[in-house]
């Protein structure tokens, strides 16, 4: 409409007044109550005048200019200060009106202290609330309404509005990589605050620059004047920037330091039985504290898995671990109490462990999280509310670890989650986003974390079928100015490429997977199919046409998420050309070189566009560990020809293995070791299978024009012959498969980390494993182990039985055990059952194991499909 003369535009605006009548509008968020008059305003006047009832605060003034940025777009009138009787635009505080105080005295009430009302009459826009922050939301939601009449002809409408939940907050993740920059932060606040998100946390690690311990930061850390800058920037969108540091676990950068070293109670915990401990967190709260206004401060304390395993293991001859965690949290209590704050920390352990509950002062705020889909967290709810404590609700957005955010299972768990809260009693929300592996743009974030805001002001039951459709529709248009296609839709089927196995959840560990696989289980068919659709997305993203070129960088994250998919998918079928061509040793030189070049040439444009999208958002701080994980990748790229394959025969069970060795293209001399030592000029040239009777590491380098290439190694297992062959009823999962049957008799324990690639790992099935043994053989005892740990969904299994057979067909019961299914107190537990064998030579045995089958109604998420984790098996014979 720009285009046209100013008389053609209102000659054309004049004959649409009488077929205009009142539309539904829709705002982000939805107000609680819109009611239609008979009317409009019409704001066409060259002269759009607003006025205050009273002498306006500067937290009004700068209201007002929240809405004047979409009216200074309209040419027909200019936004100015005037005097009430020609305004156009009415701004009233409680108080300074009592005709409008008596005829919205009700409304008045309604909206408490953040709500708001706005009545349209055919003179002008009037704007009532109780407090500045109520004024501030009523122009953001004004700015959407002149947004959507374009035209400047206004309906007559009120509106009255007002939060679920009082605090709606955000927590950035600064402290597992990227430091965002003071001008981003701002960014963040100015950007959510117009969707009425009013508090912000900065999760904190190590990452403030503290006076008094100057070796804790990185050097461009988070500064005492940054803090002070962001509080008052922050301040007049309302938002309240929450003091946060993290005070018991995850403090392995600290903790490395030597300085620190003797706090550890593990490389990641503080001990609480090291009195410095308390010194420690005493500075960092003398100086921290002050720079944060904000009446709450988030201690977290959340995860700190091997209390009781150092210095704090001498006090558990009187104290449980759950007494432990409750008096370091009553220690931080005290230390905070001079700052007057409100208390809060991560509900994990606690819910855990129940008893220290009882044992806390009942005014720490606790905030329970959860960031996967549930169809109800009352179970991690109702314990702390039970219990008599204030708490708030923590979903997450799913951005940790992906290449992009899992938008199905942010928005089902926000949704859910906030709704559950809300009708728990919540005092408020932290909408999470994590850093994790240091890889995440904040760029990809909005989208959830506005589907979060919109929950958080008027949260809504999950049979709410079209809110999601709703929303994106509503996010194209406030966020992109996008009045017909959808970058929302969009962003949920970027998301829907994790479902494709070839690139399974869009994890970032994708990117480096190894080119050389030879068991690929990947085809030629499910990579292309992966490929055209996201080809099909490149090209909508590319057709799409950004109005709001603000928001120019979250666009270009997109772009940049789905090159790195595509890159991915060329990768996936170069190890699919390499698996197929590799056993025939029929590799062509030139086609090979081909496809590396374009791939190097490729993730050398996917590695720049991801530097250009981090310098705009953060710091310098690990944009180096960052950019190495592409020159690493870049690096095995450029080697790959010199690279050895080292390849074990398929039949873990043999007693005496052959292994080949070879490269990509043939030809290359390759030298080799097995005892150990690195290969040299003089080692062992390579020229058929070596034969391994013994468990042992071989490698191996390419010697070519007298230079020695990288060495690879691989160690090979070779088994003792006493199980020939194990079967599976049910398969165990291929993330957590270990080194396939063998890792149940290979001599070689799992730790208590379950992702160590040494045990098996069970979904929702049971374990029921028959060992072929290679003779009759008597058997003195059988033993299982198991691994448990039930926040991350894994537990013991409830009943495991043996079985022998003599013949391999008949078999009969051993022995029984049964376990109860109780409550962990946050550890990891490694169980082995035992049975004693009668004196029969057995030729097969088959070990039952049934799996509890779903958590628990008291777990944090009831009803999932639980884990069975089993590792080695280990059989005594009779002497």
């Amino acid at each position: 409409m720009r285009g046209l003369p100013e008389g053609y535009f209102l000659i054309g605006l004049i004959a649409l007044v009488g077929s205009l009548k009142a539309q539904p509008f829709h705002f982000l968020p939805e107000p609680k109550e819109i009611t239609y008059q008979e009317g409009e305003l019409f704001l066409g006047k060259p002269d759009f005048a607003y006025a205050f009832e009273n002498k306006p605060s500067p937290n009004n003034i700068f209201a007002v200019s929240q809405c004047r940025v979409v009216l200074d777009e309209f040419r027909t009138i200019t936004p100015a200060l005037g005097s009430k009787g020609s305004a156009k635009l009415l701004l009233v505080k409680k108080g300074q009106d009592k005709r409008l105080d008596e005829e919205f005295a009700e409304g008045l009430i309604k909206i408490g202290e953040q709500g708001y009302i706005i009545r349209v009459d055919v003179k002008r826009i009037t704007v009532l609330a109780n407090t500045d922050q109520g004024i501030f939301y009523a122009m953001v939601t004004l700015k959407q309404l002149f947004e959507q009449n374009r035209r400047l002809l206004i309906p007559c409408l009120t509106i009255i509005d007002y939060p679920s939940l009082a605090i709606r907050a955000w927590q950035d993740d600064v402290s597992r990589g990227p430091i965002p920059s003071l001008d981003f932060l701002k960014e963040e606040v100015k950007r959510l605050a117009q969707y009425k998100l009013n508090a912000f946390t900065l999760y904190t690690e190590n990452v403030f620059k503290y006076a008094s311990h100057p070796d804790i930061a990185p050097a461009d850390g988070l500064s005492q004047e940054d803090l002070r800058v962001l509080v008052a920037y922050a301040k007049q969108y309302h938002v309240d920037v929450i003091g946060n540091q993290q005070s018991f676990g995850h403090m392995e950068k600290i903790l490395k330091i030597p300085a620190y070293a003797p706090l550890a109670e593990t490389p990641s915990v503080l001990s609480p039985a090291v009195e410095g401990t308390y010194t420690l967190l005493k500075d960092w709260y003398e100086e921290l504290t002050p720079l944060y206004p904000s009446p709450y401060f988030l201690i977290n304390c959340d995860e700190v898995g091997g209390l009781g395993n150092g210095p704090a293991k001498s006090l558990l001859a009187t104290k449980t671990k759950a007494d432990i965690y409750a008096d370091h949290i009553n220690r931080i209590y005290q230390l905070l109490k001079p700052y007057d704050k409100k208390v809060m920390m991560w509900g994990d352990i606690a819910l855990h462990s129940p008893e220290i509950l009882s044992q806390l002062p009942k005014d720490i705020i606790m905030v329970p999280w959860d960031y996967a889909p549930a169809a109800s967290y009352l179970p991690e709810i109702n314990p702390i509310k039970e219990a008599g404590f204030p708490f708030f609700v923590a979903p997450g957005i799913s951005n940790w670890n992906r290449i992009w955010p899992n938008m199905s299972a942010a928005f089902a768990n926000i949704q859910q989650f906030v709704w559950d809260g809300k009708e728990a009693g919540a005092e408020g929300v932290i909408l999470t986003t994590w850093d994790d592996d240091g890889l995440s743009l904040f760029e990809n974030n909005w989208m959830p974390l506005i589907w979060g805001a919109a929950r958080c002001w008027r949260p809504l039951p999950a049979d709410q079928a079209d809110a999601q459709a709703d929303f994106i529709g509503l996010f194209d248009k406030y966020f992109y100015q996008l009045p017909e296609k959808s970058l929302g839709q969009l962003y949920f089927d970027i998301s829907a490429l994790g479902s494709y196995p070839v690139i399974q959840g869009l994890a970032n560990q994708l990117t480096w997977e190894d080119l050389i696989q030879p068991e690929l289980p990947w085809t030629s068919a499910q990579i292309q199919e992966a490929t055209l659709r996201t080809n099909e997305l490149q090209t909508q993203l590319a057709d799409l046409k950004v109005i709001n070129h603000n928001q120019i960088n979250s666009t270009v994250a997109a772009e940049l998420a789905l090159e790195w998919i595509s890159w991915i998918l060329q990768k996936r079928m170069i190890q699919r050309y390499i698996a197929d061509h590799l056993k025939t040793q029929d590799i062509q030189p030139e086609p090979l070189d081909r496809l590396l070049t374009n791939l190097r040439g490729n993730l050398l444009k996917l590695r720049a566009k991801y530097q250009l999208l981090y310098k705009n958002e953060n710091r310098s701080y690990y944009l180096d560990q960052n950019s190495s994980k592409f020159d690493q990748e870049l690096a095995r790229i450029i080697g790959i020809n010199e690279r050895v394959i080292i390849t074990p025969d398929d039949d873990p069970f043999k007693t005496l293995r052959s292994v080949t060795l070879q490269t990509l293209l043939p030809g290359s001399q390759i030298v080799f070791t097995t005892d150990g030592s690195d290969p040299q000029e003089n080692s062992t040239i390579y020229q058929v299978p070596v034969f391994m009777d013994h468990t042992g590491t071989i490698k191996a380098r390419v010697i070519q024009d007298g230079q020695l290439g990288a060495v690879s190694a691989r160690s090979v297992y070779v088994h003792d012959g006493l199980v020939e062959g194990i079967q599976l009823v049910y398969p165990f999962a291929p993330q957590y498969a270990g080194n396939g049957l063998v890792t149940l008799v290979d001599h070689q324990s799992g730790s208590s980390n379950f992702r160590d690639g040494r045990w098996l790992g069970f979904e929702g099935k049971d374990l029921i494993a028959t060992l072929k043994l290679n003779a009759p053989t008597t058997l003195q005892t059988v033993e299982i182990s198991f691994l448990a740990n039930q926040s991350s969904w894994i537990f013991l299994p409830k009943k495991i039985q043996l079985e022998g057979s003599e013949d391999g067909v008949h078999y009969t019961k051993v022995g029984e055990q049964n376990w109860p299914l109780n409550k962990d107190d946050g550890e990891t537990e490694i169980r082995k059952a035992s049975f004693l064998l009668p004196d029969t030579p057995y030729t097969s045995l088959r070990i039952s194991a049934e799996n509890v089958g779903v958590n628990p109604d008291w777990h944090a998420s009831p009803g999932a499909p639980c884990w069975l984790f089993t590792d080695e098996i280990t059989l005594t014979t009779r002497h």
